[in-house]
């Protein structure tokens, strides 16, 4: 009896409310609007009968991805074709998370943006916001 007790009370301390939960993704988003990313263009190579496809990554041909705070608001700034550059803003929606995904909301957010995306940091320096203020006044227009 006193066992059942005491794993109650380890459950009901492991669960957090909307707002830890919401303050924990702002939190996690608002570092990560900091960093500017690079995505390599990805092109898959077919295998042999012998040896499965496998995808290879350039570098030299990559395209912009950030997490954009403005106000109380994030977006994700991204290019939405292989071949040419086309950008577009998504507006992240984290009550969407919570409601669904509750305390993994952050895990899940977090994956969905960069699991198997192959993305490397690069500084968040003069030239990368210039293009990256560029790319959003041209989505504006």
């Amino acid at each position: 009896m006193d066992q059942k007790i005491i794993i109650n009370q380890k459950i009901k301390t492991n669960m957090k409310t909307q707002e830890q939960i919401k303050q924990e993704i702002v939190s996690y988003l608002t570092k990560t609007s900091v960093h500017t990313f690079i995505k390599p263009k990805a092109t898959f190579k077919w295998g042999d009968s012998k040896t499965p496809g496998y995808y290879e990554y350039d570098y030299n041909d990559s395209t912009y991805f950030k997490v954009i705070k403005t106000g109380e608001e994030f977006f994700i700034l991204e290019n939405i074709t292989q071949s040419k550059p086309e950008y577009r803003l998504t507006k992240i929606d984290i009550d969407f998370y919570i409601k669904y995904w509750g305390n993994n909301s952050k895990c899940v957010l977090s994956n969905s943006l960069f699991q198997e995306k192959k993305m490397k940091s690069v500084k968040s320096n003069k030239y990368h916001l210039g293009e990256i203020d560029k790319i959003i006044e041209s989505i504006k227009r």
